[in-house]
Formats: C-alpha cells, structure tokens, sequence
C-alpha cells in the first residue's frame, strides 16, 4: 500500500479502469470502489467494459463486480506474501509444465549420458501429455497418484528422479529470471 500525499491516507494498490466514455458529454468514467464507475457529470452513466490493472497485469471485464472482486483478491494474495505477478502471464506461461520441463531437459542433456537422459525424456514427455502447459503450482500430490495410476511405466520412484526435480525452487526462480 502507498501513502496518499493529499490526505496522508493508505491508498490502495491497482486499479479498474475503462476505455469508454460517457456518452452524453466524453468524459472519462471514475472508479468508486466499492460502488461501481461512473461518469462525474451524469452519475447514471456507466461503462460496459472494465480494465484492472495491477503491477502489471492488465485483464478486461464486462461488469464491474467481477473486475472489483479480480483486483480484491491480487490485492489478499499481495498482502498474505503470495502474490506472483508469473501466474498471470498467459502468453509466456512461466511456471507452466511444458516449459519448465523443456527447460529442465536441456540443463540434464549436459549432465548426463544420452541413454539416461533418453529415459528420463521419455517419462517427462508422458508427464508433459498429462499436464501440459498447467502451472506447476497447481500440480499437487493428488494430481501425481492420477498420474501414476494412469501410467504403466511411471513409478513414484521414477518421479523421484525425472518428474520431482522440476518442480524445486531453483527450476521455479530460473523463471524470474525472463
């Protein structure tokens, strides 16, 4: 949270705009959270399309609420020291399976002999079928027993050694690094 120079008052991070104006005089539309947006002129008048925008993550609504329930919750997860601005990269996709596992793939063809690391991709590219681009946050031990009991070569000790390793600090802070 800032601090309010005018009123030396917390200020709140992230905001919801909109791209829209009001249509009997122009002017910009004003948030009042938690009332809704509103043009400053015509206080009946009200956007159909809403804009958050926080530490730059940017995602559009079509009604106020769910824009305002969207900022309410980066801002808990900000504040509860979970906050990660990764999560919210959809083009990119950070955290997601399929590329930390491609990336965890190319250290280990430096590391080990091509028949070991033949067996390894092997696994990882079923694990990859499986999970796909899902952010490896979201891969729990649940998810890993489905995995295993789908699979007629996966063991949990095969997971110890080729699917575990992607998922440790050092693969998940190499993707702050981009």
């Amino acid at each position: 949270m800032g601090t309010s120079y005018l009123k030396y008052e917390a200020v709140m991070k992230g905001s919801i705009h909109s791209d829209q104006t009001c249509p009997l005089c122009g002017s910009r539309f004003k948030s009042m959270e938690p009332r809704g947006m509103f043009c400053p002129n015509h206080p009946a008048q009200s956007p159909q399309k809403f804009i958050v925008r926080y530490s730059g993550i940017t995602k559009r609504f079509d009604n106020y609420p769910a824009a305002l329930q969207f900022l309410t919750g980066l801002r808990f997860q900000e504040g509860s020291g979970q906050f990660d601005a990764r999560d919210y990269q959809i083009k990119s996709k950070p955290l997601s399976f399929d590329r930390l596992a491609d990336e965890w793939l190319e250290v280990k063809a430096a590391q080990i002999k091509i028949a070991s690391w033949r067996s390894i991709a092997s696994g990882i590219r079923k694990a990859q079928e499986v999970w796909g681009g899902m952010n490896i946050k979201n891969i729990q031990y649940p998810q890993l027993e489905d995995f295993n009991a789908s699979s007629t070569t996966f063991t949990m000790g095969a997971y110890q050694t080729r699917i575990r390793p992607i998922f440790t600090e050092e693969s998940v802070d190499d993707a702050d690094a981009e």
